[in-house]
């Protein structure tokens, strides 16, 4: 499989891109925007007018793109992948969409004999520029994903095989939100603390090498203290993502409360206008209602 197809060239695809041409693989890319095709062309991609163009090329084709409904028309319009996809090709979605979704879409595959799997990442843009992505495959055989583990090994350092079709997303949403409502918890109890006169270093300090320590903590809050919000993974982004772990949960006729609340806090996040920052940016919707800056 040395000719690989990308679908999605933004702060994530560009350099998965990159990684995957230093890795010695011929790739095939498409997107709507222009630039971004110039820019991977640059970097040693071969162009392509459609996504079925990129699918005709490939013999594995990966999709990077933001939503359900993005993904849902790279694969089934006119000009999708399905339209273009050789018999026995596999499909890997690295976007983060809702399992439903992601479950019709590999139906629909199997009816044109191409095998879809997803497998969203975790790692940010730094993760994708180093290789060091965390990456979820949802798979229903072992033989195709190891076949697509040859390719996602050059653009991840851990791959697990964590289920059928459809599991990926499903462990993407828990992490994402696991993740949200840690850092909220976390801002309450720093507010809480700064509020009666406590140096947020010297909590910081403590917290981390302490029973409330977790990578959430150390990797956001010494930045909400710089007031550093440059978007590692937007505000708009997690929004959507916890939206769609409360969407799965109506369907399930799940209790989700924290997660309710979570996404109420991000809903602020970008009616204040904070959707193009870094998620952590929510922090600024506790302050506001608050009155406590926390800053070092």
């Amino acid at each position: 499989m040395s000719r690989v197809g990308f679908i999605g060239l933004g702060a994530m695809g560009t350099r998965m891109v990159a990684n995957l041409l230093k890795a010695g693989y011929q790739v095939v890319v498409y997107d709507i925007r222009k630039d971004a095709v110039e820019e991977a062309v640059r970097l040693g991609a071969e162009p392509a007018l459609t996504s079925k163009d990129v699918a005709c090329e490939s013999e594995v084709v990966l999709l990077s793109l933001p939503s359900s409904p993005q993904v849902e028309e790279a694969m089934l319009d006119a000009h999708g992948v399905l339209a273009g996809a050789r018999e026995g090709s596999i499909v890997v979605d690295l976007s983060t969409i809702d399992p439903t979704t992601t479950r019709n879409l590999s139906k629909k595959s199997k009816e044109k004999n191409v095998r879809f799997i997803d497998a969203p990442v975790s790692g940010r843009p730094s993760g994708a520029e180093k290789a060091t992505l965390t990456i979820m495959v949802g798979c229903d055989d072992e033989e195709t994903f190891q076949e697509a583990k040859k390719i996602l090994r050059s653009l991840g350092k851990t791959i697990v095989h964590v289920g059928p079709t459809g599991s990926g997303q499903v462990c993407k949403l828990a992490n994402n939100m696991m993740a949200c409502v840690t850092l909220l918890g976390v801002i309450e109890a720093f507010t809480w603390a700064v509020k009666q006169g406590l140096k947020p270093a010297a909590l910081l300090e403590v917290a981390s090498s302490g029973s409330s320590d977790s990578w959430t903590l150390r990797a956001n809050l010494p930045k909400i203290l710089e007031r550093a919000f440059e978007p590692d993974f937007k505000a708009e982004y997690m929004h959507k993502d916890v939206g769609l772990y409360l969407k799965t949960a109506t369907d399930l006729n799940l209790y989700t409360p924290f997660g309710g609340l979570a996404h109420q806090f991000l809903q602020a996040a970008k009616g204040m206008g904070l959707s193009n920052e870094d998620w952590r940016a929510v922090v600024k919707v506790y302050e506001k209602i608050t009155g406590v800056e926390l800053r070092t």
